[in-house]
């Protein structure tokens, strides 16, 4: 019974963990990147609906596949 209540906070915990590295590596490219073309990271509206268009597509196919496990 105690193990049933432990893996949803380690799940999220992990889940967090993998986020945040993901995240810090992301930062890292782009930053790397704009310091080696000598140009400034330019984000435009466009670019940015784009992006998080595909982190939504991400998320819903993550949902799906929890959902099938059920």
């Amino acid at each position: 019974m105690g193990r049933k209540k432990i893996w949803p906070k380690a799940g999220i915990l992990a889940g967090g963990f993998i986020g945040a590295v993901v995240g810090m590596i992301a930062a890292f490219i782009l930053v790397n990147r704009s310091n080696k073309t000598d140009h400034p990271i330019r984000l435009t509206a466009k670019r940015s609906i784009q992006i998080g268009k595909n982190i939504l597509s991400l998320l819903h196919s993550i949902a799906e596949i929890a959902k099938g496990n059920s």
